[in-house]
């Protein structure tokens, strides 16, 4: 751990490792660049100070009543001192620099962690679907989880998107410990609340991978409790989702940009590329300028003005749920035409087990669809839902 100590600069109080950098944060304040992530009560940026580079938080509350709050309860102050309870307990985080506050007013500054990526998004993006990589992911998170929970912590927001991983030893690192307490014991409803991070892996891990990460975290030693606690998750994610879905719904007709990209071609045609999970374009927008190569390489369909958008919007609703089904990746809007991913189907399912755990999964996140084995199908080993 750092040596930390305490001073006033600028009208700041400050308890910080090098007051060299104050200076330097305080100017980057006044202007900061960079900006990463940004709400109604912190902006998250990165700043460079001898050549390496520093995340600063800095918490401008807006609302009287928050500011009146940040006054008495400093935010930075308690994020402080999370990262090093948390390093006292080995779990990994960046470096805390510091912190300093004036009035409401706080920020936190911490340093790079390099050659890492967002766990969230680098398990989308370059995990998922991979087996070794897969299996390498798990094993440093199951490492990760079962720290945490011997160590009895509490995160009230605890998701992968809150962990960094990095490339190459796929090792973990909290960035947000914001709220982390220790408690004596976890409940089972703290258990459950904080386990819903496992519900990520959903869509690419069978159940009894899933409940073999619960039994090697130590959070249970038997099978069934594990069942029990993934069945669980499974409902109440798949009752989030259906909570969320219609705010989702209204940002995919909107274009939002976190799911899809508008693309304008030829004619001035108008497209529409779907986003992963990763909130990346899954096709590169640039195949529109080969109109042979675009129907070689998906399946096209053509449906009426009055189904299309359902279809569309269907599928994005199983990906929120993590179903796996032939996606349409492109709408072609002007000529209501879908560009579906090309799928090697089987001539019937061999996989029984697969698909009883695809069906089980669609139950469980509430979906309830007649005929249903007429459709569905098998490919590479993996069930499918047909739209």
């Amino acid at each position: 751990m750092l040596d930390y100590s305490e001073c006033i600069e600028e009208g700041w109080k400050w308890e910080i490792a090098n007051r060299a950098i104050i200076p330097s944060v305080l100017k980057h304040l006044e202007r900061p660049c960079n900006v990463v992530k940004q709400n109604s009560l912190r902006s998250v940026s990165i700043m460079k100070f001898n050549n390496e580079k520093y995340y600063v938080k800095y918490d401008v509350p807006i609302a009287q009543i928050a500011k009146i709050s940040r006054i008495f309860k400093s935010k930075v102050q308690s994020e402080f001192v999370s990262y090093s309870l948390l390093e006292e307990h080995n779990i990994k985080v960046p470096k805390c620099i510091g912190y300093g506050s004036q009035g409401s007013k706080g920020v936190i500054i911490t340093k790079e962690v390099l050659n890492t990526d967002n766990a969230r998004d680098f398990w989308f993006a370059q995990v998922a679907g991979n087996k070794d990589k897969e299996k390498r992911f798990i094993k440093e998170f199951t490492k990760f989880l079962k720290s945490f929970f011997a160590a009895k912590f509490l995160h009230p927001d605890f998701h992968l998107g809150n962990l960094i991983i990095d490339k190459n030893s796929y090792e973990l690192t909290m960035i947000d410990p914001y709220g982390i307490s220790k408690q004596k014991k976890l409940s089972e409803k703290q258990i459950l609340k904080m386990l819903q991070i496992i519900s990520t892996f959903r869509g690419a891990l069978y159940n009894k991978d899933i409940e073999q990460i619960i039994i090697d975290a130590k959070v249970t030693d038997k099978s069934g409790k594990a069942k029990l606690l993934w069945n669980t998750i499974l409902k109440s994610t798949g009752l989030k989702v259906r909570k969320n879905w219609k705010k989702r719904e209204e940002q995919i007709l909107n274009k939002n940009s976190k799911y899809v990209e508008e693309v304008i071609g030829k004619n001035k045609n108008i497209f529409l590329f779907r986003k992963g999970q990763d909130r990346q374009c899954v096709i590169s927008p640039n195949i529109i300028k080969n109109k042979k190569k675009l129907e070689k390489i998906f399946d096209k369909q053509e449906y009426p003005n009055d189904i299309i958008e359902r279809v569309w919007l269907s599928s994005f609703c199983l990906q929120f749920h993590e179903i796996r089904h032939q996606r349409p990746l492109i709408y072609d809007v002007t000529n209501s035409i879908l560009y579906f991913e090309k799928i090697n189907k089987e001539q019937k399912i061999k996989n029984y087990d697969a698909e009883r755990e695809f069906l089980a999964k669609l139950n469980l996140a509430g979906f309830s669809i007649n005929n249903i084995e007429s459709k569905i199908f098998e490919s590479n080993n993996e069930i499918y839902l047909n739209l």
